[in-house]
Protein backbone atom coordinates (compact mmCIF):
# COMPACT_ATOMS: atom_id res chain seq x y z
CA UNK A 1 0.00 0.00 0.00
CA UNK A 2 1.03 3.60 -1.05
CA UNK A 3 0.43 7.12 0.34
CA UNK A 4 2.43 10.09 0.32
CA UNK A 5 5.88 8.18 -0.07
CA UNK A 6 5.03 5.82 2.11
CA UNK A 7 5.42 2.00 1.04
CA UNK A 8 4.15 -1.15 3.39
CA UNK A 9 4.58 -4.55 1.36
CA UNK A 10 2.92 -7.45 3.42
CA UNK A 11 4.51 -10.79 3.06
CA UNK A 12 2.68 -14.18 3.30
CA UNK A 13 4.35 -17.16 4.09
CA UNK A 14 3.15 -20.52 2.69
CA UNK A 15 3.94 -24.28 2.51
CA UNK A 16 2.05 -24.09 -1.02
CA UNK A 17 4.61 -24.46 -3.96
CA UNK A 18 4.35 -21.96 -6.79
CA UNK A 19 5.26 -23.46 -10.55
CA UNK A 20 6.58 -21.23 -13.28
CA UNK A 21 4.69 -21.23 -16.02
CA UNK A 22 6.54 -23.32 -18.65
CA UNK A 23 7.03 -25.75 -15.45
CA UNK A 24 3.50 -26.14 -15.02
CA UNK A 25 3.05 -26.41 -18.95
CA UNK A 26 5.39 -29.64 -18.49
CA UNK A 27 3.84 -30.97 -15.50
CA UNK A 28 0.57 -31.03 -17.33
CA UNK A 29 2.44 -32.41 -20.39
CA UNK A 30 3.73 -35.32 -18.47
CA UNK A 31 0.20 -35.55 -16.48
CA UNK A 32 -1.01 -36.02 -20.37
CA UNK A 33 1.57 -38.84 -20.90
CA UNK A 34 1.02 -40.93 -18.16
CA UNK A 35 -3.04 -40.66 -18.76
CA UNK A 36 -2.91 -41.04 -22.47
CA UNK A 37 0.17 -43.92 -22.87
CA UNK A 38 -1.16 -44.59 -26.70
CA UNK A 39 -1.64 -42.76 -28.99
CA UNK A 40 -5.87 -42.27 -29.98
CA UNK A 41 -7.59 -42.21 -32.62
CA UNK A 42 -9.82 -38.97 -32.84
CA UNK A 43 -12.79 -37.57 -35.45
CA UNK A 44 -14.33 -34.36 -36.53
CA UNK A 45 -13.80 -32.09 -39.19
CA UNK A 46 -10.77 -30.07 -40.65
CA UNK A 47 -10.93 -26.39 -40.13
CA UNK A 48 -8.47 -23.36 -41.10
CA UNK A 49 -5.84 -26.00 -42.67
CA UNK A 50 -2.29 -24.07 -43.03
CA UNK A 51 1.57 -24.36 -43.74
CA UNK A 52 4.39 -23.01 -41.51
CA UNK A 53 6.06 -20.36 -43.61
CA UNK A 54 9.47 -22.18 -44.33
CA UNK A 55 8.71 -25.63 -42.89
CA UNK A 56 6.90 -28.97 -43.61
CA UNK A 57 5.03 -28.93 -40.82
CA UNK A 58 0.92 -28.22 -40.90
CA UNK A 59 -1.42 -26.88 -38.63
CA UNK A 60 -4.87 -26.99 -38.41
CA UNK A 61 -8.26 -27.35 -36.09
CA UNK A 62 -10.03 -30.49 -35.68
CA UNK A 63 -13.79 -29.23 -34.73
CA UNK A 64 -16.54 -31.66 -34.05
CA UNK A 65 -19.91 -28.87 -34.45
CA UNK A 66 -22.72 -28.72 -32.60
CA UNK A 67 -26.00 -28.22 -34.59
CA UNK A 68 -28.45 -26.99 -31.86
CA UNK A 69 -25.85 -24.44 -30.44
CA UNK A 70 -22.79 -23.04 -32.64
CA UNK A 71 -20.98 -21.61 -30.08
CA UNK A 72 -20.53 -24.46 -28.40
CA UNK A 73 -18.56 -26.70 -31.08
CA UNK A 74 -15.73 -28.56 -29.74
CA UNK A 75 -12.14 -27.95 -31.29
CA UNK A 76 -8.69 -29.13 -31.00
CA UNK A 77 -5.44 -27.99 -32.30
CA UNK A 78 -3.28 -30.30 -34.66
CA UNK A 79 0.17 -30.60 -36.09
CA UNK A 80 1.04 -32.81 -38.22
CA UNK A 81 5.17 -32.44 -38.42
CA UNK A 82 7.07 -32.21 -41.52
CA UNK A 83 8.74 -36.04 -39.45
CA UNK A 84 5.65 -37.87 -40.16
CA UNK A 85 4.16 -35.75 -42.72
CA UNK A 86 5.90 -38.27 -45.73
CA UNK A 87 4.29 -41.21 -43.98
CA UNK A 88 0.62 -39.41 -43.79
CA UNK A 89 1.15 -38.06 -47.41
CA UNK A 90 1.78 -41.38 -49.14
CA UNK A 91 -1.27 -42.59 -47.27
CA UNK A 92 -3.41 -40.16 -48.20
CA UNK A 93 -1.66 -40.08 -52.36
CA UNK A 94 -2.75 -44.59 -52.07
CA UNK A 95 -6.37 -43.26 -52.16
CA UNK A 96 -6.16 -39.75 -53.98
CA UNK A 97 -7.24 -38.14 -50.49
CA UNK A 98 -6.13 -34.49 -50.05
CA UNK A 99 -6.84 -32.98 -47.03
CA UNK A 100 -9.02 -29.50 -46.81
CA UNK A 101 -11.12 -27.49 -44.61
CA UNK A 102 -14.71 -28.67 -44.07
CA UNK A 103 -13.32 -32.27 -43.96
CA UNK A 104 -14.44 -35.34 -42.28
CA UNK A 105 -11.51 -37.12 -40.81
CA UNK A 106 -10.64 -39.89 -38.41
CA UNK A 107 -7.00 -38.69 -36.96
CA UNK A 108 -4.23 -41.08 -35.06
CA UNK A 109 -1.55 -38.79 -32.81
CA UNK A 110 -0.23 -38.36 -29.73
CA UNK A 111 -2.47 -36.03 -27.33
CA UNK A 112 0.35 -34.06 -25.97
CA UNK A 113 0.91 -29.92 -24.81
CA UNK A 114 2.39 -27.26 -26.80
CA UNK A 115 5.17 -26.09 -23.79
CA UNK A 116 5.54 -22.56 -24.61
CA UNK A 117 1.90 -21.37 -25.26
CA UNK A 118 0.13 -24.61 -22.67
CA UNK A 119 -2.31 -25.33 -25.32
CA UNK A 120 -3.82 -28.10 -25.69
CA UNK A 121 -3.01 -30.26 -29.26
CA UNK A 122 -3.21 -33.71 -30.88
CA UNK A 123 0.13 -34.53 -32.51
CA UNK A 124 -1.01 -36.26 -35.54
CA UNK A 125 0.81 -39.42 -37.09
CA UNK A 126 -1.95 -41.02 -39.12
CA UNK A 127 -4.87 -40.75 -40.91
CA UNK A 128 -8.26 -43.10 -41.42
CA UNK A 129 -8.53 -42.21 -45.36
CA UNK A 130 -11.78 -45.01 -45.39
CA UNK A 131 -13.61 -42.81 -42.74
CA UNK A 132 -13.16 -40.26 -44.62
CA UNK A 133 -14.08 -41.49 -48.06
CA UNK A 134 -16.92 -43.12 -46.56
CA UNK A 135 -18.52 -40.11 -44.75
CA UNK A 136 -18.26 -38.75 -48.59
CA UNK A 137 -19.71 -42.25 -49.73
CA UNK A 138 -22.62 -42.04 -47.41
CA UNK A 139 -23.71 -37.89 -47.71
CA UNK A 140 -23.26 -39.05 -51.47
CA UNK A 141 -25.38 -41.73 -51.49
CA UNK A 142 -28.13 -39.16 -49.12
CA UNK A 143 -27.99 -36.55 -51.84
CA UNK A 144 -28.54 -39.65 -54.94
CA UNK A 145 -31.61 -40.29 -52.93
CA UNK A 146 -33.23 -36.80 -52.12
CA UNK A 147 -32.60 -36.30 -56.00
CA UNK A 148 -34.48 -39.43 -57.09
CA UNK A 149 -37.44 -39.44 -54.65
CA UNK A 150 -37.54 -35.50 -56.38
CA UNK A 151 -37.15 -36.94 -60.22
CA UNK A 152 -34.30 -34.58 -60.35
CA UNK A 153 -31.66 -37.13 -61.57
CA UNK A 154 -33.19 -37.64 -65.51
CA UNK A 155 -34.26 -34.03 -65.19
CA UNK A 156 -31.72 -32.49 -66.80
CA UNK A 157 -31.22 -35.10 -69.52
CA UNK A 158 -34.79 -35.40 -70.68
CA UNK A 159 -34.30 -31.87 -72.14
CA UNK A 160 -33.86 -31.90 -75.78
CA UNK A 161 -30.13 -32.01 -77.07
CA UNK A 162 -29.76 -28.76 -79.80
CA UNK A 163 -28.70 -29.99 -83.22
CA UNK A 164 -25.98 -27.50 -83.66
CA UNK A 165 -24.87 -26.46 -80.18
CA UNK A 166 -22.64 -23.04 -81.04
CA UNK A 167 -23.77 -21.16 -78.32
CA UNK A 168 -21.64 -22.49 -75.34
CA UNK A 169 -21.76 -21.50 -72.00
CA UNK A 170 -18.79 -22.58 -70.23
CA UNK A 171 -18.50 -22.99 -66.04
CA UNK A 172 -15.14 -23.31 -64.98
CA UNK A 173 -12.18 -22.05 -63.37
CA UNK A 174 -10.46 -19.09 -64.34
CA UNK A 175 -7.02 -19.80 -65.98
CA UNK A 176 -6.98 -23.14 -65.54
CA UNK A 177 -5.66 -26.00 -67.80
CA UNK A 178 -9.42 -27.22 -67.85
CA UNK A 179 -10.40 -23.83 -69.50
CA UNK A 180 -7.49 -23.80 -71.77
CA UNK A 181 -8.01 -27.41 -73.09
CA UNK A 182 -11.74 -27.13 -73.64
CA UNK A 183 -11.68 -23.38 -75.27
CA UNK A 184 -8.48 -24.69 -77.49
CA UNK A 185 -10.26 -27.93 -78.61
CA UNK A 186 -13.60 -25.43 -79.89
CA UNK A 187 -11.05 -23.35 -81.61
CA UNK A 188 -9.11 -26.21 -83.56
CA UNK A 189 -12.62 -27.20 -84.67
CA UNK A 190 -12.94 -24.23 -87.33
CA UNK A 191 -16.70 -23.44 -86.15
CA UNK A 192 -18.09 -20.66 -85.21
CA UNK A 193 -18.33 -21.51 -81.39
CA UNK A 194 -19.40 -18.90 -79.37
CA UNK A 195 -18.25 -19.28 -75.47
CA UNK A 196 -19.93 -17.22 -72.55
CA UNK A 197 -17.31 -17.95 -69.87
CA UNK A 198 -17.92 -17.74 -66.38
CA UNK A 199 -15.02 -18.27 -64.23
CA UNK A 200 -15.49 -19.92 -60.76
CA UNK A 201 -13.55 -21.71 -58.23
CA UNK A 202 -13.80 -25.75 -58.24
CA UNK A 203 -12.77 -26.76 -55.01
CA UNK A 204 -13.00 -25.02 -51.34
CA UNK A 205 -15.07 -24.01 -48.75
CA UNK A 206 -17.55 -21.52 -51.28
CA UNK A 207 -16.67 -23.25 -54.60
CA UNK A 208 -20.28 -24.83 -54.25
CA UNK A 209 -21.85 -22.19 -53.60
CA UNK A 210 -20.12 -20.10 -56.74
CA UNK A 211 -20.62 -23.26 -59.30
CA UNK A 212 -24.35 -23.49 -58.71
CA UNK A 213 -24.82 -19.50 -58.85
CA UNK A 214 -22.78 -19.98 -62.63
CA UNK A 215 -24.76 -22.73 -63.68
CA UNK A 216 -28.52 -20.76 -62.68
CA UNK A 217 -27.07 -17.01 -64.23
CA UNK A 218 -25.94 -19.29 -67.64
CA UNK A 219 -29.42 -20.92 -67.64
CA UNK A 220 -31.33 -17.73 -67.30
CA UNK A 221 -28.71 -16.73 -70.79
CA UNK A 222 -30.27 -19.27 -72.87
CA UNK A 223 -27.16 -20.73 -74.55
CA UNK A 224 -27.69 -23.76 -77.18
CA UNK A 225 -25.23 -25.87 -73.81
CA UNK A 226 -23.60 -25.73 -70.56
CA UNK A 227 -20.60 -26.89 -70.14
CA UNK A 228 -19.11 -27.66 -66.22
CA UNK A 229 -15.56 -28.86 -66.67
CA UNK A 230 -12.35 -28.93 -64.16
CA UNK A 231 -8.79 -30.85 -64.30
CA UNK A 232 -7.95 -34.08 -62.53
CA UNK A 233 -7.64 -34.11 -58.95
CA UNK A 234 -7.98 -36.45 -55.64
CA UNK A 235 -11.43 -37.98 -55.36
CA UNK A 236 -11.98 -35.44 -52.14
CA UNK A 237 -11.16 -32.23 -54.25
CA UNK A 238 -14.01 -32.73 -56.53
CA UNK A 239 -16.25 -33.22 -53.39
CA UNK A 240 -17.66 -30.07 -54.88
CA UNK A 241 -19.11 -32.13 -57.50
CA UNK A 242 -21.25 -34.63 -55.45
CA UNK A 243 -22.78 -31.63 -53.40
CA UNK A 244 -26.84 -31.39 -53.32
CA UNK A 245 -26.20 -27.39 -54.01
CA UNK A 246 -24.57 -27.76 -57.75
CA UNK A 247 -26.26 -31.33 -58.20
CA UNK A 248 -29.61 -28.94 -58.09
CA UNK A 249 -28.54 -26.33 -60.15
CA UNK A 250 -27.53 -28.51 -63.09
CA UNK A 251 -30.54 -31.09 -62.79
CA UNK A 252 -33.20 -27.83 -63.01
CA UNK A 253 -31.03 -25.87 -65.44
CA UNK A 254 -33.67 -25.22 -68.63
CA UNK A 255 -31.01 -25.78 -70.69
CA UNK A 256 -28.65 -29.17 -71.30
CA UNK A 257 -25.73 -28.83 -69.09
CA UNK A 258 -22.92 -31.33 -69.98
CA UNK A 259 -19.84 -31.58 -67.33
CA UNK A 260 -15.99 -32.67 -68.45
CA UNK A 261 -14.45 -32.97 -64.82
CA UNK A 262 -11.23 -34.59 -65.00
CA UNK A 263 -11.41 -38.10 -63.69
CA UNK A 264 -11.39 -41.26 -64.91
CA UNK A 265 -12.87 -43.86 -62.33
CA UNK A 266 -15.15 -42.02 -60.25
CA UNK A 267 -18.67 -40.82 -61.00
CA UNK A 268 -19.93 -37.39 -59.11
CA UNK A 269 -23.01 -36.59 -58.87
CA UNK A 270 -23.00 -33.27 -61.51
CA UNK A 271 -21.93 -36.49 -64.21
CA UNK A 272 -25.04 -38.25 -62.85
CA UNK A 273 -27.94 -35.42 -63.33
CA UNK A 274 -25.95 -33.61 -66.39
CA UNK A 275 -27.31 -34.79 -69.86
CA UNK A 276 -24.17 -36.06 -70.63
CA UNK A 277 -21.17 -36.49 -69.43
CA UNK A 278 -17.45 -36.70 -70.02
CA UNK A 279 -14.15 -37.75 -68.83
CA UNK A 280 -12.20 -34.54 -69.20
CA UNK A 281 -12.47 -31.13 -70.31
CA UNK A 282 -11.23 -32.08 -74.09
CA UNK A 283 -13.55 -34.68 -74.03
CA UNK A 284 -16.47 -32.64 -73.20
CA UNK A 285 -15.60 -30.17 -76.22
CA UNK A 286 -14.43 -32.47 -78.51
CA UNK A 287 -18.69 -33.71 -77.68
CA UNK A 288 -19.60 -30.39 -78.61
CA UNK A 289 -17.52 -30.31 -82.16
CA UNK A 290 -18.97 -33.79 -83.05
CA UNK A 291 -22.38 -32.27 -82.50
CA UNK A 292 -21.76 -30.39 -84.77
CA UNK A 293 -20.26 -31.35 -87.34
CA UNK A 294 -22.57 -34.23 -87.62
CA UNK A 295 -25.02 -31.66 -88.05
CA UNK A 296 -23.52 -30.04 -91.11
CA UNK A 297 -23.10 -33.72 -92.69
CA UNK A 298 -26.96 -34.37 -92.32
CA UNK A 299 -27.28 -31.01 -93.51
CA UNK A 300 -24.54 -31.79 -96.77
CA UNK A 301 -26.12 -35.08 -97.14
CA UNK A 302 -29.63 -33.42 -97.55
CA UNK A 303 -28.67 -30.47 -100.09
CA UNK A 304 -26.68 -33.88 -102.04
CA UNK A 305 -30.32 -35.35 -101.73
CA UNK A 306 -31.94 -32.63 -103.36
CA UNK A 307 -29.28 -32.45 -106.00
CA UNK A 308 -29.56 -35.70 -107.15
CA UNK A 309 -33.62 -35.99 -106.91
CA UNK A 310 -33.20 -32.44 -108.98
CA UNK A 311 -30.92 -33.98 -111.74
CA UNK A 312 -32.82 -36.74 -112.21
CA UNK A 313 -35.83 -35.16 -112.92
CA UNK A 314 -33.72 -33.41 -115.29
CA UNK A 315 -32.72 -36.26 -117.18
CA UNK A 316 -36.10 -37.64 -116.69
CA UNK A 317 -37.92 -34.71 -118.11
CA UNK A 318 -35.11 -34.05 -121.02
CA UNK A 319 -35.93 -37.76 -121.97
CA UNK A 320 -39.45 -37.04 -121.77
CA UNK A 321 -38.89 -34.01 -124.02
CA UNK A 322 -37.16 -35.85 -126.37
CA UNK A 323 -39.65 -38.87 -126.75
CA UNK A 324 -42.21 -36.59 -127.16
CA UNK A 325 -40.58 -34.30 -129.73
CA UNK A 326 -39.72 -37.48 -131.89
CA UNK A 327 -43.67 -38.47 -131.18
CA UNK A 328 -44.68 -35.33 -132.57
CA UNK A 329 -42.40 -35.23 -135.59
CA UNK A 330 -43.52 -38.25 -136.36
CA UNK A 331 -47.08 -37.90 -135.74
CA UNK A 332 -46.75 -34.55 -137.50
CA UNK A 333 -45.17 -36.51 -140.69
CA UNK A 334 -48.00 -38.77 -140.72
CA UNK A 335 -50.89 -36.51 -140.46
CA UNK A 336 -49.25 -34.36 -143.44
CA UNK A 337 -48.61 -37.54 -145.56
CA UNK A 338 -52.62 -38.20 -144.94
CA UNK A 339 -54.10 -35.09 -145.46
CA UNK A 340 -51.87 -34.80 -148.66
CA UNK A 341 -52.82 -38.25 -149.85
CA UNK A 342 -56.77 -37.54 -148.85
CA UNK A 343 -56.51 -34.27 -151.10
CA UNK A 344 -54.49 -35.93 -153.98
CA UNK A 345 -57.37 -38.59 -153.94
CA UNK A 346 -59.73 -36.15 -153.96
CA UNK A 347 -58.04 -33.39 -156.19
CA UNK A 348 -57.47 -36.54 -158.67
CA UNK A 349 -61.53 -37.27 -158.31
CA UNK A 350 -62.61 -34.06 -158.87
CA UNK A 351 -60.42 -33.44 -161.60
CA UNK A 352 -61.61 -37.12 -163.17
CA UNK A 353 -64.97 -35.84 -162.90
CA UNK A 354 -64.33 -32.48 -164.32
CA UNK A 355 -62.69 -33.79 -167.52
CA UNK A 356 -65.48 -36.13 -167.85
CA UNK A 357 -68.27 -33.75 -167.47
CA UNK A 358 -66.69 -30.54 -168.45
CA UNK A 359 -68.76 -29.58 -171.21
CA UNK A 360 -71.98 -30.69 -169.68
CA UNK A 361 -71.72 -29.52 -165.93
CA UNK A 362 -69.49 -26.72 -166.57
CA UNK A 363 -71.66 -24.20 -164.76
CA UNK A 364 -72.09 -27.16 -161.92
CA UNK A 365 -68.01 -27.13 -161.77
CA UNK A 366 -67.52 -23.65 -161.73
CA UNK A 367 -70.33 -22.67 -158.40
CA UNK A 368 -68.19 -26.06 -157.01
CA UNK A 369 -64.91 -25.16 -157.27
CA UNK A 370 -64.78 -22.11 -154.87
CA UNK A 371 -66.26 -23.85 -152.74
CA UNK A 372 -63.01 -27.22 -153.01
CA UNK A 373 -60.69 -24.60 -153.09
CA UNK A 374 -61.87 -22.64 -149.72
CA UNK A 375 -62.09 -26.30 -148.06
CA UNK A 376 -58.84 -27.62 -149.62
CA UNK A 377 -56.85 -24.24 -147.78
CA UNK A 378 -58.93 -24.80 -144.48
CA UNK A 379 -57.69 -28.14 -144.80
CA UNK A 380 -54.44 -27.05 -145.38
CA UNK A 381 -54.47 -24.16 -142.98
CA UNK A 382 -55.07 -26.59 -140.27
CA UNK A 383 -53.01 -28.87 -141.32
CA UNK A 384 -50.21 -26.01 -140.92
CA UNK A 385 -51.05 -25.07 -137.60
CA UNK A 386 -50.80 -28.66 -136.17
CA UNK A 387 -47.07 -28.36 -137.28
CA UNK A 388 -46.27 -24.83 -136.16
CA UNK A 389 -47.81 -26.22 -132.31
CA UNK A 390 -45.80 -29.34 -132.51
CA UNK A 391 -42.97 -27.54 -133.98
CA UNK A 392 -43.48 -25.06 -131.11
CA UNK A 393 -43.55 -27.76 -128.48
CA UNK A 394 -40.54 -28.96 -129.39
CA UNK A 395 -38.28 -25.70 -129.68
CA UNK A 396 -39.77 -25.38 -126.15
CA UNK A 397 -38.31 -28.68 -124.91
CA UNK A 398 -34.77 -28.20 -126.54
CA UNK A 399 -32.22 -28.60 -123.82
CA UNK A 400 -30.60 -25.73 -125.16
CA UNK A 401 -33.62 -23.35 -124.16
CA UNK A 402 -33.37 -24.39 -120.72
CA UNK A 403 -30.07 -22.52 -120.07
CA UNK A 404 -32.54 -19.70 -120.32
CA UNK A 405 -33.98 -20.15 -117.12
CA UNK A 406 -31.14 -21.11 -115.45
CA UNK A 407 -30.33 -24.17 -115.79
CA UNK A 408 -26.38 -25.59 -116.40
CA UNK A 409 -25.49 -28.45 -119.20
CA UNK A 410 -22.35 -29.81 -117.74
CA UNK A 411 -19.62 -32.03 -120.49
CA UNK A 412 -16.64 -33.28 -120.35
CA UNK A 413 -13.79 -31.99 -122.85
CA UNK A 414 -14.97 -35.24 -125.03
CA UNK A 415 -18.79 -34.15 -125.33
CA UNK A 416 -20.09 -36.07 -122.67
CA UNK A 417 -22.29 -35.01 -120.48
CA UNK A 418 -22.05 -35.13 -116.96
CA UNK A 419 -25.28 -36.41 -115.31
CA UNK A 420 -23.27 -37.98 -111.64
CA UNK A 421 -20.52 -36.87 -109.55
CA UNK A 422 -19.09 -40.03 -109.37
CA UNK A 423 -17.96 -39.80 -113.21
CA UNK A 424 -15.66 -36.82 -112.22
CA UNK A 425 -12.27 -36.65 -110.84
CA UNK A 426 -10.53 -34.04 -108.40
CA UNK A 427 -8.51 -32.04 -111.59
CA UNK A 428 -11.05 -33.03 -114.23
CA UNK A 429 -11.59 -30.20 -116.78
CA UNK A 430 -15.32 -29.43 -117.46
CA UNK A 431 -17.47 -27.14 -119.00
CA UNK A 432 -20.67 -25.89 -118.12
CA UNK A 433 -23.31 -24.50 -120.88
CA UNK A 434 -25.39 -21.23 -119.63
CA UNK A 435 -27.30 -18.66 -120.77
CA UNK A 436 -25.09 -16.58 -123.49
CA UNK A 437 -21.91 -18.49 -123.34
CA UNK A 438 -20.10 -22.15 -121.66
CA UNK A 439 -17.80 -21.94 -118.44
CA UNK A 440 -14.72 -23.72 -118.41
CA UNK A 441 -13.70 -24.91 -114.81
CA UNK A 442 -11.39 -27.63 -113.12
CA UNK A 443 -12.84 -29.64 -110.50
CA UNK A 444 -11.71 -28.63 -106.68
CA UNK A 445 -13.56 -31.24 -104.77
CA UNK A 446 -16.00 -34.16 -105.17
CA UNK A 447 -18.30 -34.52 -102.55
CA UNK A 448 -19.93 -38.09 -102.99
CA UNK A 449 -23.89 -38.80 -101.00
CA UNK A 450 -23.65 -41.87 -98.75
CA UNK A 451 -26.03 -43.52 -101.51
CA UNK A 452 -23.28 -43.08 -104.20
CA UNK A 453 -20.30 -44.30 -102.09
Amino acid sequence: MSHRGFTLVWMVESDERTYGVYELNRSIQQALYRTFRAEVWVGGEIWGLSQASGRGNLFFDLVEPDARDPARHARLSVVLLDSHRTRVQRDLDSDRVELEDGMAVRLRGRVDVYRPRGRLQLTMTGIDTAYTLGHFARNRDRVLRRLGTEGLLDANSSLGFPACPLRVGLVTSAQSAAAADFEHELRGSGFGFSVRALHTPVQGGDAERRIAAAVRVLGDERPDVIAVVRGGGARTELAVFDSETVARAIATCPVPVITGIGHEVDETIADRVSHNAHKTPTACARALVAAVDGYLGRLAGGFGRIGRRVDASLRSADTDVTRTGRALAVAVREATDRQERRLGDRWAGITGRARLDLAREDTILRAVQPQLERQARAILGQARMRVDAMQSAITMADPERLTQRGWAMVRTPDGRVVVEAASVETGDRITMRLKGGSVTAVVQEVVLDEEAR
